[in-house]
């Protein structure tokens, strides 16, 4: 609450100010007490009760109070902190559900997600709100009770079951952000923390920090209770998004950059005459007093080639995957080199030679045959031949000639692992 400007002669200029209004100690976090305490113990009853598989996490959680947030939030020390006035406005079971949903921002690790791609500097309210709808729809088709005010998929013309990875590029495309903006603007809209955006907030304070290691145990100690309570008590009573999650916890996909770079190694020790000699590198072991000069060994760098696919079939999401794991590849497998990056559909539409993913040349949104890329790319006899598409495309029948390892990025929803033949090493890109 701000001054009366409008006071009369001899009032005080300032009126007594509520304790939210402050920013100081009056506002700091606390212990819950009174109603709010109770209503906070009853909700924890009510997970422990009706959604077991989430206590184990929830009692990791330290729960506080502060009216420096609108409603809820978490920081990424699993702390979770209530606006009192708000959370006892609502019922035992909605509160119940805004603690779900936070606690899954935990669970997902979305703080470390937008650091990964560069969130939190480059929109921290878009992606919340992309963090918010990749939560929600799971605990709608959950039949939790959510107050009013929670972002939906729909509500940004976006379809149920997405990421938040996805969700935030859709904002961005669909031309969203000024929307999101205007509601953390205008509606005051809270931030749900450093446990969703990765950006720390003025409220979060100081506390028993879980390292990294205990956090996994709690991701995955509630993922084995959320697919043995849909093992005992049967299909359908855990929703479709929270099962995919568990289950990607306890059987992850594979690295494919690790797997890569393995290959990569492995194809350039097969390769005869990888090994050469250089007068450029004398050897270390060279004697000092030897009337000659032995050359060096060497070994040189592997070509390598990445076939991208740019048919209609590629969606915008597919495609900026594709482009995501060319930079992983040019900054973990071949630091400081180049690779041929040849854009196909039904015919090779550019063919680059590249030190950054900004530098690929896309083109091409016709039919689809990386028989043609992977051809031409064997012409140059590389290492390895990295092809990265949804799937959706002939496969030659035999490996090309000169070419040791050939590997299959796949890319996209639900992408048809079973169509790539067995001699071409096949991973599915999360």
């Amino acid at each position: 609450m701000t001054a009366d400007a409008t006071a009369s002669p001899g009032e005080p200029a300032d009126e007594e100010m509520d304790a939210h209004d402050l920013p100081g100690e009056l506002g700091m976090p606390t212990e819950p007490s009174g109603e709010v305490d109770l209503q906070l113990r009853a909700a924890r009853l009510w997970i422990t009760v009706n959604r077991p598989y989430y206590s184990r996490a929830l009692f990791a959680c330290r729960l506080l109070v502060t009216e420096q947030v609108v409603t809820m939030a978490i920081d990424r020390k699993w702390q979770i902190y209530a606006n009192p006035e708000y959370v006892t406005s609502l019922s035992v079971a909605e509160t119940a559900g805004l603690i779900i949903h936070n606690l899954n921002h935990a669970l997902r690790a979305h703080a470390q997600r937008a650091t990964a791609i560069s969130a939190e500097a480059r929109s921290g309210n878009v992606w919340q709100v992309a963090c918010d709808c990749e939560i929600n729809d799971d605990l709608a088709a959950d039949g939790l009770s959510l107050p009013e005010g929670l972002a939906f998929p729909y509500f940004y013309a976006m379809m149920n079951g997405g990421t938040a990875e996805r969700y935030f590029r859709q904002l961005h495309e669909g031309g969203w952000v000024e929307t999101v903006t205007v509601q953390f603007s205008e509606l005051v809209r809270s931030s749900s923390g450093s446990g969703a955006t990765g950006i720390p907030e003025p409220y979060e304070i100081e506390g028993d920090d879980l390292g990294d290691h205990e956090q996994q145990m709690l991701r995955s100690a509630t993922a084995r209770a959320i697919r043995e309570h849909a093992s005992s008590h049967g299909r359908g009573t855990v929703p479709g998004g929270l099962q995919r999650w568990a289950d990607a916890q306890l059987e992850p996909k594979v690295d494919w950059r690790r797997a890569l770079a393995s290959a990569v190694r492995r194809a350039v020790h097969q390769r005869n005459g990888s090994a050469d000699y250089s007068w450029r590198r004398p050897p270390r072991r060279q004697q000092p007093d030897s009337p000659l000069l032995l050359p060096g060994s060497v070994r040189p760098v592997p070509a390598l080639a990445v076939v991208i696919d740019t048919s209609a079939s590629m969606s915008q999401d597919a495609l900026g995957q594709g482009l995501a794991e060319i930079q992983a590849i040019l900054t973990r497998v071949v630091p400081g080199h180049a690779i041929n990056v040849l854009a196909v559909d039904a015919k090779v539409a550019a063919s680059t030679r590249v030190f950054a993913a900004r530098q690929v040349q896309l083109g091409g949104g016709g039919g689809t045959d990386m028989r043609v890329g992977i051809e031409e790319a064997a012409k140059s006899k590389p290492a390895a031949i990295v092809i990265i598409t949804d799937g959706y495309t002939p496969w030659p029948k035999m490996r090309p000639r000169g070419v040791q390892t050939l590997i299959a990025a796949l890319v996209g929803d639900d992408p048809p692992a079973k169509w790539v033949p067995d001699w071409i090493r096949t991973v599915i890109v999360a």
